[in-house]
């Protein structure tokens, strides 16, 4: 599983489906989920942490503790360990090109364990995924899962019949001029105003600084400062200039959106 991966696809669906589970816990003031999932196999996705082969050790670390947050809080306790010394044969097996095989051998023993299991919370198993990461059953084997569904935020609604909590990033309608913060002297240049013209016109856009020219960037880029912060660095012929843009995301989710937005105005810029 490449880095890339893992970060695009993996990554953002559960850190979305987490942001809105504490979100509904925070307005309905209860812990209402626990996820059928043994130890063992969280320590192991923990060893074979997709971000080591990468040589990253800040998000390397940052995915353990994401980890380990499902272990510690939303993890059914009385979910057993594989470990014993019962063999049982496989009726249900899975594979992933993407996937370390230990981690596979370690998913397919945990899931011919778990219809067995008197602890476990919920009969009606489902396979909680997006479409795109990749798993298949082998050949000749029985399908284990009921059903699929392919968006966490879907089946959390679904199933416990929530009302959606909304997401959508506040809109806001200003003058124009009233979003240019700080001085403009060295940025107005045609190509650079071409780009903050558009961007100014997004009402997801509270305020645009001129920071500085970039001599370590040479390309239109969006990098993420934090959930309501991004930088862009929009290049023309006399180099490349830098900008900070407050939007009006509240979380993580509101931001991803408004980035989605906002690619869609500048679609040739790379995310960073």
């Amino acid at each position: 599983m490449t880095l890339k991966h893992y970060s695009e696809v993996i990554f953002l669906e559960l850190n979305e489906f987490f942001i809105r589970v504490k979100e509904l816990e925070k307005e309905y003031g209860d812990k209402f989920i626990e996820i059928n999932i043994n130890q063992e196999f969280l320590m192991n996705c923990m060893q074979y942490n997709p971000f080591c082969f990468e040589g990253n050790y800040s998000i390397c670390k940052r995915f353990k503790e994401f980890i380990f947050l499902i272990l510690r809080k939303y993890r059914n306790s009385k979910c057993e360990k594989t470990t014993n010394e019962q063999i049982i044969p496989f009726k249900y097996e899975y594979e992933n090109e993407y996937v370390p095989l230990t981690i596979m051998n370690t998913w397919n023993q945990f899931i011919n364990r778990c219809l067995l299991c008197v602890n476990k919370q919920n009969r009606n198993l489902e396979l909680l995924t997006c479409d795109e990461i990749g798993s298949n059953k082998k050949e000749d084997v029985p399908e284990y899962f009921n059903r699929v569904i392919v968006n966490l935020i879907d089946w959390l609604n679904n199933v416990y019949g929530f009302i959606n909590i909304s997401t959508e990033p506040e809109r806001i309608n200003v003058d124009l001029k009233s979003k240019m913060k700080g001085n403009w002297a060295h940025s107005k240049t045609k190509g650079v105003m071409s780009v903050i013209n558009k961007l100014l016109n997004s009402n997801y856009i509270k305020e645009i600084y001129p920071i500085e020219k970039s001599r370590k960037v040479n390309e239109n880029r969006l990098e993420i400062v934090n959930f309501n912060q991004l930088k862009i660095y929009i290049k023309d012929k006399i180099g490349t200039q830098l900008f900070i843009i407050n939007t009006t995301a509240k979380n993580e989710i509101e931001s991803i959106k408004i980035m989605e937005n906002m690619l869609k105005i500048i679609p040739t810029f790379k995310v960073k």
